[in-house]
């Protein structure tokens, strides 16, 4: 029986191909719903993956904690989180939270359990349209606690949009500031290498008593060329490594490469462009992010929230 390539549904259009590994990955970590809509060669239509059992074997089971009224409790697998459901310890506003959510949701929005709850059984049914990994993570919630740091303190008005997710001020403005000290790491270590190689081209031309001009008129031009591509090394430029940021592609969430760091870096050649991007970076994408389909995470907090 074929088992891949996959295609599969995100966002409203068809991705893929992908394997298996990768697929289960993507559902295991929660990047994808474990009811995404799935395709492969041989299958009459379009099913959910975890109806299949190709998939739903490589998806290990999901450990799940319950915030109780002495704090979380847990971790406990599946199968008993329904015996408490069953036995009435759970409601479905009890909050629960499982490895790959940003934050704490309500038991009643978990679609391994939401059909079990008595006042739900009746009208809970799965969707009859696929359904998008966007659209399936938990609504952000301003007034919650913040995806990143768990606080609630810098919530409410005081919070902030950070790739479409809400986050509390202190997460947002230590974001800013890891991104603009990045690029401003960048062109100094970049300027330095400039002025160094300048420095040896002239001490070697005053020694052969050669003429260097033109060799070190074209520097400027190479300092262009390595700002294109200072962040195609997997996504790491010199300041980004220092700041625990890494470009990534949206898509695959894999290190950015050298066709992607040219494609979000050239704007940044066009006057005022890096002055419009150092406001946009207060709410995640900036110039050039959108042509080269890519964000910045940081891998600190990689997988909660907006990263």
């Amino acid at each position: 029986m074929s088992t891949g390539p996959w295609f599969y549904v995100d966002r409203g259009e068809q991705r893929g191909p992908v394997a298996t590994a990768d697929l289960a990955s993507w559902i295991q970590s929660a990047r994808l719903p474990r009811d995404v809509q799935v395709w492969r060669e041989g299958l009459p239509q379009w099913t959910p993956a975890e109806a299949l059992p190709e998939i739903a074997s490589q998806i290990q089971a999901v450990a799940f904690f319950v915030m109780g009224a002495n704090g979380p409790q847990g971790p406990v697998d599946g199968p008993i989180l329904l015996e408490w459901v069953r036995a009435g310890h759970i409601g479905r506003e009890t909050l629960v939270w499982r490895t790959g959510l940003p934050e704490w949701i309500t038991a009643g929005a978990v679609p391994e359990i939401a059909p079990y709850f008595p006042a739900a059984a009746a009208a809970y049914a799965p969707p009859a349209a696929a359904v998008t990994a966007r659209e399936a993570r938990p609504v952000p919630d301003r007034d919650g606690p913040c995806p990143l740091c768990g606080d609630t303190r810098k919530m409410g008005p005081r919070a902030r949009v950070l790739y479409e997710y809400w986050v509390c001020r202190k997460c947002n403005l230590r974001m800013t500031n890891r991104r603009q000290f990045a690029w401003l790491l960048d062109v100094v270590a970049l300027w330095a290498v400039l002025a160094v190689i300048a420095f040896v081209l002239g001490a070697v031309g005053a020694a052969a008593r050669a003429d260097v001009s033109g060799v070190v008129a074209v520097l400027p031009w190479l300092l262009y060329g390595a700002w294109l591509l200072k962040d195609g090394f997997d996504g790491h430029s010199f300041g980004k490594s220092l700041m625990g940021l890494q470009v990534v592609d949206i898509d695959t969430e894999q290190g950015a490469g050298f066709g992607a760091s040219f494609q979000r870096n050239l704007p940044m050649l066009i006057p005022f462009a890096p002055l419009v991007a150092a406001f946009q970076m207060s709410r995640g994408p900036r110039l050039g992010d959108g042509w080269a389909n890519t964000r910045v995470v940081w891998k600190k907090y990689r997988g909660r929230g907006p990263f």
